[in-house]
């Protein structure tokens, strides 16, 4: 009887022992700012190595979420893209704040336009990271036209 008791409980030990852990919120704050930094070098190829082969960017419209690059191989053409037509943008983070396998902040980024004008813009961004610390989904809620220069990063 001892037995079958300890078989289930020794199974779930095992099961738990099996699971990958989270990385801890300071290599997501990290890997956040690594993203961010890569594409202030236009580094495609470290942006697509940083997501997860299921991986999902999306924009918040409203009351709608609408699915702009699924996989890594949309985001490595959609980022040429960008790169091409906005080779001036670059970004700075606000704070990150980690919470779980979910990590936010502000992105502040600043570029010239057609007419060599700079903007401005802020937009909370949200990352979702999977078990292997690989971005899942990024979700981006409206940019907010922005004055001033972007404020200085937040040193991690």
């Amino acid at each position: 009887m001892r037995l079958r008791t300890l078989f289930p409980a020794t199974l779930g030990l095992l099961v738990l022992a099996g699971q990958p852990l989270a990385a801890p919120p300071v290599q997501l704050e990290q890997r956040v700012r690594d993203f961010v930094e890569a594409s202030n070098r236009h580094d495609v190829e470290a942006m697509v190595a940083a997501v997860e082969p299921g991986f999902r960017w999306m924009q918040i419209e409203g009351e709608r979420i609408v699915v702009e690059v699924v996989g890594p191989e949309q985001l490595r053409s959609w980022l040429e893209g960008y790169f091409r037509s906005t080779p001036s943008a670059c970004a700075t983070l606000g704070a990150v704040q980690v919470d779980g396998d979910f990590a936010s902040t502000v992105e502040s980024t600043e570029y010239r336009d057609a007419d060599n004008v700079v903007q401005r813009q802020s937009a909370t961004s949200v990352y979702q990271f999977g078990d292997a610390g690989l971005i899942r989904n990024v979700w981006y809620f409206p940019a907010q036209e922005s004055a001033a220069p972007a404020a200085p990063a937040v040193a991690p």
